[in-house]
C-alpha cells in the first residue's frame, strides 16, 4: 500500500477483537457481581458465625449449606467459589465493622465491654506462661496444691494477687535461671501495666492489680452463676470511676466467657489468643466454656485480672450475685438452659 493510502484491518481481526473485549467485560462484570450473589453472601455469613464462636471457617461446608452442589464442580470451580466467599466476607466487614459480632461486642457497648488486641511483645510472654503452666497442670494434683475450685464449677484457679514473680519462677530455678525468671516477671509487669494504661481505663489503680490463672479442669460443662466481680454501686459523682476486669487467654485455643448486656439470655463469647476482653465492673458475666463439639477436654488456660479503682476496690475472695436492689441476678440473667448445671 502507498504511504498515502489508509491502512485497513482485516474484518476477521476486528471481529475477534470485539468478541475478546465482550468476553473480558463479561468476566469482569461477573467477578464484581459474584461476591454480591445472595448464595455467596449466605456462605460468607455462615463463615463469620463460625469465626465468632471460635470454630475454623469451613468454606466448602458453608457453600454446600448455601445451596451449592460441589460434587458436580471441578477443583478450579470450587476454588473460585471459595475466593468469592472470602471477598464477600471482606465486603460485609468493610461495610459494617460490627457485622457478624454479637450485640454485646458491638460499638454502642464499647464503653463497658471491649475486645481488643494484645501487644505483640506481651503476647510472646503469654506464650511462655502457657508452656510453663500447661506443664505444671499436666503433673497432676501434687503440683496443684495451691489451686482451688471456683465454687460449684469445674474451673480451677491459682490466685496470685500481685505476685508477678510467681508467674515465671519455680522451685527448680537456680542461679541464672532464677535471675532470668525475675527479669521476665519485671518486664511482663511493665508491659502489662502499659497495656492497661494504653486503653485509658480511667481511674484504674495499676499498682493494685490482682491476678489469677484459671483453666477448665474437666470435660463436664459446669459454669458459674451470673455475677459481677465487683460489688454493684451507683455512681453519683463524675469522680467515681468504675473498676474493670481483664480476661486474657494463655492458650492457643483462646477462652470462653458468657456475657450479658442486660437482663435476658447471655451470650457465650470466644476470646481468641492474642485478644483481651475488658469488662467494666458492673457487667454481668459467668466463666465456663459452652457445650460445643470439638472443644471438650480443652483447658482454655487464661489469666484474669482485677483492675480496681478507689470507688470500686477489688475483693478477689468474693463474687457478687445480687443487683443494686438486692435481687439475685439469676432471676433475670438467664442461660439457654436452666438448672444448677447449665449447658450453654
Amino acid at each position: 500500500a502507498s504511504p498515502l493510502e489508509p491502512f485497513c484491518f482485516p474484518t476477521s481481526s476486528i471481529n475477534a477483537w470485539i468478541e475478546c473485549w465482550f468476553v473480558t467485560m463479561e468476566k469482569r462484570d461477573r467477578k464484581e457481581r459474584a461476591p454480591n450473589d445472595d448464595n455467596i453472601k449466605v456462605a460468607a455469613r455462615s463463615c463469620l458465625r463460625s469465626q465468632l464462636v471460635g470454630q475454623p471457617k469451613n468454606f466448602k461446608l458453608a457453600l454446600e449449606n448455601a445451596g451449592f452442589d460441589l460434587s458436580v464442580l471441578g477443583e478450579d470451580d470450587v476454588r473460585s467459589l471459595v475466593a468469592r466467599v472470602k471477598v464477600a466476607i471482606t465486603r460485609l466487614q468493610k461495610d459494617n465493622p460490627d457485622y457478624g459480632k454479637p450485640e454485646v461486642l458491638q460499638k454502642p457497648n464499647f464503653y463497658r465491654i471491649q475486645l481488643v488486641d494484645v501487644d505483640d511483645e506481651l503476647k510472646t510472654y503469654f506464650n511462655v506462661l502457657n508452656d510453663k503452666w500447661q506443664s505444671v497442670i499436666s503433673q497432676g494434683e501434687s503440683a496443684l496444691q495451691n489451686w482451688t475450685f471456683i465454687e460449684e464449677t469445674n474451673l480451677s484457679q491459682l490466685k496470685l494477687q500481685g505476685e508477678y514473680k510467681t508467674l515465671f519462677r519455680s522451685e527448680e530455678n537456680e542461679g541464672a535461671e532464677a535471675a532470668h525468671a525475675v527479669a521476665d516477671s519485671k518486664r511482663f509487669k511493665k508491659l502489662l501495666i502499659a497495656f492497661f494504661k494504653k486503653h485509658k481505663l480511667v481511674g484504674v489503680q495499676c499498682n493494685k492489680v490482682h491476678m489469677s490463672i484459671i483453666y477448665n479442669s474437666a470435660e463436664e460443662v459446669i459454669v458459674q452463676d451470673a455475677h459481677t466481680d465487683f460489688e454493684f454501686k451507683k455512681a453519683t459523682d463524675t469522680r467515681e470511676k468504675f473498676a474493670w476486669t481483664a480476661n486474657i487467654p494463655m492458650s492457643k485455643d483462646g477462652s470462653y466467657i458468657i456475657v450479658w448486656n442486660g437482663p435476658g439470655y447471655g451470650t457465650s463469647i470466644h476470646v481468641p489468643f492474642g485478644k483481651c476482653l475488658f469488662l467494666r465492673g458492673d457487667v454481668v458475666h459467668a466463666g465456663g466454656r459452652p457445650d460445643w463439639s470439638g472443644i471438650a477436654g480443652k483447658k482454655f488456660l487464661r489469666m484474669h485480672f482485677y483492675l480496681p479503682t478507689k470507688f470500686m476496690p477489688a475483693d478477689p475472695e468474693n463474687v457478687f450475685v445480687r443487683d443494686l436492689d438486692g435481687n439475685y441476678l439469676s432471676e433475670h440473667y438467664l442461660f439457654p438452659l436452666t438448672g444448677r448445671r447449665r449447658y450453654v
